[in-house]
């Protein structure tokens, strides 16, 4: 038993010398570490970039003989101008880009503006005379849902007096989404994908309801967005307006939650944003 024990007591000096005990002097140098890469590429992060023109916001594409989001007009010259495909919130958007499968999302145009509308359309032939005797949407529309160019039958002057916007890419991306929804409350979470805050953005709880044709209500919300950041909002899914509410002109009744809107510039970009909620309640006026 002694002598194995001697024996396995050898053998483990031997495998310590091996791998370099203090008594193997003749082991090798260890190895240099790696080079460090001579460019380290830029984090998710980092968030997009606000120097260079761009806009934010639904995308809808535009149709023909539409009052919210025309495609063409017939003009007060008689005759008829293709628009653009698309708009991104209320601003007509031109571009290469196939756009119909972005169509509901929340998206980034990028590009350059276009000082006037008008100049941007592309004139066609004479206006039919029973031009747009069939539109889209019905005749008696609240004065918010027609489209800022005033339908498709419009005048150059009014056209020449918009904006437009050309772009060369057209991306989604995300400011937020509703997370739950516990009893009475609405949570909604927003983020911040872009490198820079969007605290000084205008932001609204958006609210539609009241007797009759439903009209709309808003409530300021304060925005805590820096670079990358996320921001929990809980939120009201109804709300009544009161004496007060009717005193500044809202008609009083219940009112359910629409979206969330954030509107304004960061940099270069301009925001013009829905974040919508998916409103499964009965509107209390209705019960």
């Amino acid at each position: 038993m002694t002598s194995r024990l001697l024996l396995a007591l050898a053998a483990m000096g031997v495998a310590c010398n091996r791998s370099g005990g203090p008594e193997d002097a003749g082991a090798a140098a260890p190895a240099p570490p790696l080079p460090e890469p001579a460019s380290t590429p830029v984090a998710p992060a980092a968030g997009i970039p606000v120097d260079r023109p761009a806009r934010v916001g639904t995308l809808v594409v535009n149709e023909r003989f539409s009052v919210m989001h025309p495609s063409e007009y017939c003009l007060d010259d008689g005759f008829v101008y293709a628009g653009a495909p698309a708009r991104v919130g209320a601003v007509n958007v031109f571009t290469a880009v196939a756009v119909a499968r972005l169509a509901g999302k929340t998206v980034l145009a990028v590009g350059a503006r276009e000082p006037s509308l008008f100049a941007a359309l592309d004139k066609r032939g004479p206006c039919a005379s029973d031009y747009g005797s069939d539109p889209r949407e019905l005749p008696q529309m609240r004065s918010d849902w027609v489209s800022p160019e005033g339908g498709f039958r419009t005048t150059r002057q009014r056209l020449e007096k918009l904006a437009g916007f050309r772009a060369h890419s057209v991306s989604e991306i995300s400011l937020g989404r509703e997370l739950a929804r516990e009893g009475e409350t609405v949570v909604v979470e927003l983020e911040n994908p872009f490198a820079a805050s969007l605290d000084t953005l205008g932001a609204v709880a958006h609210y539609e309801g009241g007797p009759g044709k439903p009209m709309p209500l808003r409530e300021k919300l304060a925005l805590a967005l820096p670079p990358g950041g996320r921001q929990r909002l809980e939120l009201r899914a109804e709300i009544e307006a009161g004496p007060a509410g009717a005193a500044t002109g809202t008609p009083r009744g219940w009112y359910r939650l629409e979206s969330v809107e954030l509107s304004g510039r960061v940099g270069q970009v301009e925001v013009d944003a829905s974040i919508f909620v998916g409103s499964k309640r009965t509107r209390r006026g209705s019960r």
